[in-house]
């Protein structure tokens, strides 16, 4: 071997170490996002050409998993990102009036060992015409293990009936697949904090709000809008109804380093009736 061959490979070992814990460092902190397209079918969708915009603009996040809502127009499909090789959709049409699937759509650059849905049993109003449901999937990160995403989206209206007897699904369906792993459940809940339904999830479920969590650690953006707020008409109406709960019970701690409510402006315009959240999350 030539002294430049012999000198070529020494370098490339020393610089072993340096790709191995930036490996290992970047797949420690875990991006979740969820966003409600508003992705309604054909005839009510509104400004079919968003779908490609949100396309577009979703990747700038780079995030690792997207739970997407209400995907239920056929130009939502361009939401199959190729940057994301792994997705799972929730339940499809049924009988009856069920006419719509569910509207979930997860995406995970990580692959997917296994997933399992259910179709909420009661249901309200317009949100009878889709298969309101909750979805899981187990991923496996490297340097972090096996984790659990679950996605729903509960129903709309003032029913607390339903809602809670939708929980109370999503509850008893989660704790069939949780299995000692960290999970992160996420969505469109239909619900304002401190409300029965929140605290349903909180102290019932045992799920902590990933942005109360980012809050204790940062209280100065307490008031700020522009992190609480998910759903806003002009600067009349403020409500917050998408969330990231996590519940830590894995071998690696979890926590909530970074909170974003996006979609909030592209190019001066909102692309749905609801914003985004971005998560970031670090695993100790």
């Amino acid at each position: 071997m030539s002294p430049v061959k012999i000198f070529t490979f020494v370098f490339f070992l020393s610089l072993l170490p340096t790709f191995v814990l930036a490996k290992d460092k970047e797949q420690s902190t875990l991006r979740f996002i969820t966003y409600n397209t508003w992705g309604l079918p054909a005839p009510l969708t509104t400004c079919p050409s968003r779908f490609k915009k949100i396309a577009a603009s979703i990747g700038q996040f780079n995030a690792d998993i997207i739970a997407f809502e209400e995907t239920f127009a056929k130009r939502a499909k361009v939401l199959e990102l190729k940057e994301y090789p792994y997705h799972l959709y929730g339940p499809g049409k049924s009988k009856g009036i069920k006419i719509l699937p569910s509207g979930l759509l997860i995406l995970s650059k990580f692959p997917i060992i296994e997933s399992d849905y259910k179709i909420y049993s009661k249901c309200g109003g317009f949100d009878c015409f889709a298969n309101k449901a909750i979805l899981w999937m187990k991923i496996k990160i490297p340097g972090v293990g096996a984790i659990n995403v679950f996605a729903t989206h509960t129903n709309a209206g003032t029913s607390m009936k339903i809602k809670t007897s939708q929980l109370d699904e999503a509850w008893e369906f989660i704790q069939r697949h949780l299995e000692g792993r960290s999970t992160v459940f996420m969505g469109d809940f239909n619900m304002s904090p401190e409300t029965p339904l929140y605290n349903f999830v909180k102290y019932n479920m045992s799920f902590d709000d990933s942005l109360d969590l980012y809050l204790t650690d940062h209280p100065e953006y307490s008031n700020d809008p522009n992190v609480i707020y998910t759903y806003t008409i002009k600067y009349l109406y403020h409500k917050r109804l998408d969330y990231v709960w996590l519940k830590d019970i894995g071998p690696r701690a979890m926590h909530p380093i970074n909170y974003k409510v996006i979609f909030n402006n592209v190019n001066g315009k909102r692309l749905s009736d609801h914003l985004g959240v971005l998560v970031d999350m670090q695993f100790h």
